[in-house]
Formats: C-alpha cells, structure tokens, sequence
C-alpha cells in the first residue's frame, strides 16, 4: 500500500514517532482483515445477561439473597433531632413574645399614672389588664362598624351589627386558653376545606401529611393542622378546646397563686401555644418510630408476599383456581391531626384537677378520672395489639394518643422548671443583644 512505503521514507525522530503511532491506532488501519481486540461472541460466548427478576430479588431465587435482609431499616435520627430542636425553639420563641407582651403591658398599666407609676404590677393585675384592653379593642371595632353602616338602610346595618356582636361577644366572655384553641381550630377547618380541593389534594399530601417512609422531618409539624375527616377534625377541636382551656386556666393559677415562684407575665396563650405544637410532635415521633418498629417489617413481608403470589399466579390460572389475595396493605399510613395534642391536654387537666367533674354532651357529669382510664386502657389496648396481633389502627391512633398523654404528664411535672429557665435565658440574651446594639450604634 502507498501509506506503508512512505512510512519507511521518513527520516526525522517525531516522523518516525508519528509514524509508529498512527500504525498502532486502529483508525488508520487500511486492512481489510478483522480487528482481533474484542473477543467474539461465538469463541466467548454472550456477555449479554439479563437482571434478575423483581420476583427473584424480593423472594431470593436463584440463589440470591432475598430484599427483606439486604435492605436496610430506616434510621429516626433526623425526625429525633428535629423534634427536639423544634420543641425548643417554639418555647424559645414563646418565652420571648411572653416578655415582649408582658413589658408592652406593663408600660401601658404605667401610663395610667397614680399608684401604677411606681407600684409593680402583679401577674394577676396584668392579666386583667391584658383582658380589659381586649374588650376595647372589640369595642372598638363595634363602634367603627356603626359608623361605617349609617349610610345603610336599618335592615342591613342592623344584621351587620348583630353577626359582629354574635362573633364578639363569646369572645369577650371566654378565657384567653379557649381563644387560642378556637385560633387552632379555624386554621385546622381551613386545612380541611383545602382537602376538598381535587387540585391541592397532591401538594397536601407531599407536604401536610407525614410518611415514615419519606425520609422527611418538617411534615411532622405541618401535619399537625391538617385533616381529612370531618369527624377527626370536629372531634380533635373540641378535646383540644376543652381541655387546653383547663391547661391554660391552671397556667394562670399558678402564676396568680405562686408570685414568688414565677415571674410575671401578662399572658399565657403563648406557653399554651407552645405546649401544644410540642405535644403534637412528640406524639408525632412516637408514632412514627412505633411504624417503623412494629409496621415497617411486616409491610416488607406482604411486598415479598406479593412477589410470591405474582410468580404463582399464572400457574393458579392455568389450573382454574383463583389467584390469592395479599392480606393487610403495602404501604404505611400517612399521619395528621392534632390528635396528641387534645391528650396531652387532657391528661394535663386530669392530673391538675382530678376532682373536677365533665359534663358529657351536657347531659351528666362524669369524673374526669373515669374517662382519662376509660381512653387509656382503649389506646393500651391497641398499642399492645398492634406489635402481637399485626393489627395497625386505621381510624384511631393509639401510638399519637400514648405518646401525647406522656408528654402531658411530662410537662405537668417538670414544664413549669423548664419555663421558667427559658424565660429566663432568652431575657438573658434579649439584655445582651440589646447591650451589644446600643453599643454599636
């Protein structure tokens, strides 16, 4: 070939370098003859093999190892930590809206001049302070709304006038726990009517409901506030209301009864507040370690199950008998509601008034013990069926409802301590922050 003999006419070192290179490269060859790098299938057979199936994966066929072993089990620590952290700083924010509200309350009761000028107010006398101020402001706006529908026929001024007075005035004759609860409420009855939408149906469930199986952490508290069912909405706002007016009552008692103990405060909706998003989390966590403990393994178990019965089934068919079916579902639950919540309430309530009588429906009153017992052996029951019998609740959360009536007794022994010292810490860095601004400036 003419590219051969030129290549030996070439006489300079990086001629003769090129040359041996571009011989060497397969690109430049001009033979006709086959290249030999590659072995052929015929002499080697096929380098071709095909995946092992889905069935011979889960199952363990052909002798692999089977799913069930070689995958493994979510770890908690990330939903632990953001419990935790979060917890933390709802109580961090609360105490410091506390004494934001309780100087802001103070200097007003000052303004008033005389003896408040120079006497320190108590909690009790910010409170009433604090209310008397709030009946104003609805007044207030009472008398706006007069002045804005004169223009009006006397008809329709007077209805507009009487659905005010008709939504002001339970508000003006509740307590300040029961307002919160019901602010809780008209979120959640939000949260449901956005349920109703078809199109927001998948941004609620990625981001307002929990999966165990998500890998996420902050739907556990965006979750909270979110319902499906009318009858889990209705029945979790009105525990909720019920009892966390009692919780927010016995706040306020021994703020009033034990000055010396405690500092002063005008408010108490915000360590309310605080309890209960910190109870709805806990509750949350339990169940969702409760899941991955009990309900995560079987749930692999029906998967392989299923395997099994799809690589039958063609044979079942064939011989005329019906495929079996899996028992028990291949997914886990989505968690939501605030149902946690109204239990750590509750239990609250009960140990801080056990003699206090509950007026069921209003039709008799029942000891709040015998129905703090009654709902605890109900949820004991189904928290030890769930692990022994593979039976998970479908309607009733018994793990949420256990783990909100811990976290009740919890704060009722050692929540006041710990209030205290946050209130104090972030004073503390409030002073700091403000010393080092002024400074500053």
């Amino acid at each position: 070939m003419f590219w051969t003999c030129s290549r030996t006419r070439l006489a300079s070192p990086w001629q003769a370098h090129l040359a041996r290179h571009l011989s060497r490269s397969p690109d430049r060859s001009f033979s006709p003859a086959a290249t030999r790098r590659l072995p052929l299938p015929a002499q080697y057979g096929s380098l071709r093999t095909s995946p092992p199936s889905v069935v011979a994966q889960l199952t363990g066929a052909g002798g692999l190892k089977p799913f069930a072993e070689r995958l493994e089990p979510p770890r908690v620590r990330r939903q632990v930590l953001f419990t935790i952290l979060a917890s933390v700083g709802v109580f961090c924010l609360a105490a410091s809206e506390t004494i934001d509200e309780t100087i802001a309350t103070e200097g007003s009761m000052r303004s008033l001049g005389g003896i408040w000028a120079v006497k320190q107010a108590s909690s009790y006398e910010l409170m009433v302070q604090r209310k008397r101020s709030f009946d104003q402001s609805l007044l207030a706006i009472m008398n706006y709304l007069h002045e804005a529908v004169e223009s009006l026929p006397n008809f329709t001024a007077h209805q507009i006038l009487m659905t005010y007075y008709q939504i002001a005035q339970p508000l003006v004759e509740t307590s300040e726990g029961r307002r919160t609860c019901w602010t809780i409420g008209t979120i959640s009855a939000a949260m449901f009517l956005l349920w109703k939408i078809p199109s927001m149906r998948p941004f609620l469930n990625r981001h307002f409901t929990h999966d165990p199986l998500s890998g996420k952490s902050y739907t556990m508290l965006t979750s909270l506030l979110s319902y499906k069912s009318f009858f889990h909405f209705a029945l979790t706002s009105t525990t909720l209301a019920s009892f966390g007016a009692i919780t927010a009552h016995h706040f306020q008692q021994k703020r009033i009864n034990n000055p010396d103990r405690y500092p002063i405060e005008s408010t108490v909706k915000w360590e309310l507040l605080a309890f209960i998003i910190s109870a709805g989390l806990f509750g949350m966590l339990y169940t969702h370690v409760a899941a991955l403990r009990f309900q995560y393994p079987r749930l692999i178990s029906r998967l392989t199950s299923s395997a099994i019965l799809e690589r039958n089934a063609l044979a079942l068919q064939k011989v005329g008998a019906a495929p079996a079916k899996m028992a028990g579902p291949t997914s886990l639950r989505p968690l939501l509601g605030m149902s946690a919540a109204a239990y750590a309430a509750l239990t609250y309530s009960i140990l801080a008034f056990p003699d206090v009588s509950f007026d069921l429906f209003g039709l008799f009153p029942i000891p709040r013990e015998w129905l703090f017992h009654a709902c605890m052996l109900f949820d004991l029951v189904g928290v030890i069926c769930a692990p022994l019998l593979g039976y998970w609740p479908r309607y009733w959360n018994h793990f949420a409802h256990m783990g909100g009536a811990c976290f009740g007794a919890m704060y009722y022994q050692y929540g006041d301590a710990f209030w205290v010292y946050t209130r104090i810490a972030v004073l503390t860095v409030k002073i700091q922050w403000l010393t080092f601004w002024e400074a500053f400036q």
